[in-house]
């Protein structure tokens, strides 16, 4: 993003991958793992545009981290890293809010002013030149941000964090808009009592209060169940996969809406949380363009990436099996001196999608050696009096494959 978005940006595209594997050792945080990965192609004539404003926050945290060269495995501090979490996404929402009604002032009549009472606090605020936000809606006095947006997309380690994410959301809304929210509620004394209650405590006290997590998560569910939802669905099947978390959810988006793009995509505002241990989050936003040729960039997307198929290609493995599987692999990871070379030994080969790669050998100076499965029968090599039999073997690994022009002449 920041390199499309520079003035220094010569206009040439950019290819970005992002794909990671969440993996935890044995015990209640395993059953949230996963991978995944995504390719964007970021440039101009897109068709989702990243506009304007970004807000972003960090601090030295040891939330989650890996000391430990001889494991896969994070040490992580689950308390900790929510609390992180949310205070990352207090102070994102702060900056972001703090630059929207900064520019909404700006295309006010005069005269006009916005809700809210709380001085704003930022941290580690910065603009990026791209799309713009003159089509939000400046007539409101009112600026709640999880109405102003069409979608919201969160950084997704589980499904219930991100509820909890998009009611924290909420939580801000209350405090820049009291009187809003107090008018919506004044006939639900139960709510006005609970809103009246932590309205003057200190946002930093409420960040691991179940109370208020667990309130705000509940009077935002209505919202939630239309603008982020839709971009749980792959989230919620493969699991958490760090650095392409996000850009999974707006897959996941894009391909809820397949059948109806241009009624429930087109000009439609999304905002993005981005997060990362240790910490580093932002709050930024994407508009999907709605011209014909954009909607047809979409259409090709879901096209290209048949999301129910690949999910049904997935292999179901029984939770002892997996263990057992992991604990083969572990053992890799802390042998300490190779003697001659170590092959490992197990099935998960067979399970493997075609060109996908896999470890064969861990040599004695602990060099690693990969093949590639693929979905062409291999033949063993034989000695043939065609020439230039070699041109069409795989260097890549140790069977030769055997072109369709030489086994014609062979048959």
């Amino acid at each position: 993003f920041d390199r499309v978005s520079s003035k220094y940006w010569d206009g040439r595209y950019c290819i970005v991958i992002a794909g990671d594997i969440a993996e935890y050792e044995a015990g209640p945080a395993r059953c949230t793992g996963g991978c995944g990965a995504v390719a964007m192609l970021i440039g101009k004539n897109g068709c989702i545009e990243l506009e304007n404003i970004r807000s972003s926050f960090k601090a030295h945290e040891y939330d989650f981290y890996k000391p430990n060269l001889n494991s896969p495995y994070p040490v992580v501090d689950g308390k900790v890293s929510n609390v992180c979490y949310m205070n990352a996404l207090d102070s994102c929402y702060a900056g972001y809010y703090k630059q929207l009604k900064k520019e909404m002032e700006k295309k006010k009549p005069k005269n006009a002013s916005y809700g809210g009472t709380q001085k704003l606090k930022s941290q580690n605020v910065r603009n990026v030149r791209s799309g713009d936000i003159s089509d939000l809606d400046t007539d409101s006095n009112v600026m709640t941000l999880a109405d102003r947006m069409d979608y919201w997309i969160f950084h997704a380690p589980y499904n219930k964090l991100v509820q909890k994410s998009f009611g924290r959301v909420a939580y801000n809304d209350f405090l820049q808009n009291k009187q809003y929210f107090y008018e919506k509620y004044k006939n639900d004394a139960p709510t006005m009592q609970f809103l009246q209650k932590y309205e003057s405590i200190p946002t930093a006290k409420t960040m691991d209060e179940p109370a208020v997590l667990k309130q705000f998560a509940k009077l935002s569910k209505p919202s939630y169940n239309a603008k982020v939802e839709p971009s749980t669905y792959i989230p919620q099947r493969i699991g958490n996969c760090y650095t392409a978390s996000i850009f999974v959810g707006l897959m996941s988006l894009v391909n809820q809406y397949r059948n109806d793009i241009e009624s429930q995509l087109a000009g439609k505002r999304i905002a993005i949380f981005s997060y990362g241990s240790g910490t580093v989050a932002s709050l930024y936003t994407l508009k999907v363009n709605p011209t014909s040729h954009s909607l047809r960039l979409l259409n090709q997307i879901c096209t290209h990436n048949d999301i129910e198929g690949m999910l049904k290609q997935r292999t179901k493995v029984d939770p002892k099996r997996f263990t057992k599987i992991l604990s083969k692999r572990d053992a890799l990871h802390v042998i300490e001196k190779i003697e001659n070379e170590v092959v490992p030994s197990s099935s998960v080969r067979k399970s493997l999608a075609n060109d996908a790669f896999y470890l064969t050998k861990i040599d004695a100076a602990k060099q690693r050696y990969y093949q590639k499965k693929s979905a062409v029968p291999t033949q063993p090599k034989m000695q043939s009096s065609i020439s230039n039999t070699n041109s069409c073997a795989d260097k890549r690994n140790d069977n030769v494959i055997v072109c369709k022009k030489q086994l014609k002449a062979r048959l």
